[in-house]
């Protein structure tokens, strides 16, 4: 599994490490949406590099926006994520995102249209030649009935692509909890804001068990969401919640999905 991020705070990037080596994930490339990585986040993947020994590549380096406006790094750096996957030969993805007809999503849906388009694969939206776009289950309907086809049948995407790391990892688990087969190789993307606060503050002797509860947090917290149309109240359940749970011992926060 490889996770993609864009995230420029080094003790976040250091977490986020941890997590994956944890979970045996076999290596991460690294997306500059902004175009400069600083020297400090640089840094600290060399040095996770030389003392965990875990892989990393590191692809974008778009010109340089500001995060509050959409701009053209979007879809630059959904062409770099595009044409990774072009040139590993995975010839469709599928992009779980919260709100398909966001500017910033079609922004990101354009960059990975050319990026296929490049090889001739692109077609439609729903075209699993090149890649699909879904939005994240709000309820459980046609999106999740759609999700376990797509991971059940022979035309399974090769790849999968969110928005987020947390969602990212969640997707994962919800989609094997939904009754999905997920391969273990299976690489997992996502596009990640430096201001996305996804993870609790640690010190690193509690990184593992707190990240695990907050990886069986975002799959509630998504499970919450299918639940409950209200989109407005999500993000105060997640900060309520990680409050309440994010590092407290002995707490198991997942649920069973029915269905």
């Amino acid at each position: 599994m490889v996770i993609a991020t864009s995230n420029r705070n080094p003790d976040r990037e250091a977490e986020k490490f941890l997590f994956i080596r944890s979970l045996s994930i076999s290596g991460l490339f690294y997306v500059s949406m902004e175009g400069r990585i600083t020297e400090a986040v640089t840094g600290r993947l060399s040095e996770l590099v030389e003392d965990h020994g875990l892989p990393v590549t590191v692809i974008g380096n778009a010109p340089y926006t500001p995060f509050d406006s959409v701009s053209i790094d979007h879809a630059q750096s959904a062409y770099h994520l595009g044409s990774l996957l072009r040139g590993s030969g995975r010839r469709s993805l599928l992009y779980l995102t919260k709100d398909p007809n966001d500017p910033v999503t079609r922004e990101r849906t354009e960059g990975l249209m050319r990026a296929f388009e490049r090889v001739d694969v692109a077609g439609s939206r729903g075209d699993l030649g090149g890649f699909s776009v879904i939005e994240l289950p709000e309820t459980d309907g046609p999106a999740v009935r759609q999700l376990k086809k797509l991971f059940r049948g022979k035309g399974r995407p090769a790849a999968l692509l969110c928005d987020t790391d947390y969602e990212s990892l969640a997707s994962v688990r919800l989609l094997e909890r939904l009754g999905a087969s997920i391969p273990r190789e299976l690489p997992v993307f996502s596009f990640e804001s430096p201001n996305s606060t996804t993870l609790p503050n640690s010190s690193e002797a509690q990184i593992p068990p707190v990240l695990e509860r907050v990886a069986d947090l975002a799959v509630d917290i998504l499970i919450e969401r299918m639940r409950d149309p209200n989109k407005a109240t999500v993000q105060c359940k997640v900060a309520r919640r990680m409050r309440e749970y994010g590092v407290r011992e002995g707490v198991r926060l997942s649920k069973p999905v029915a269905g």
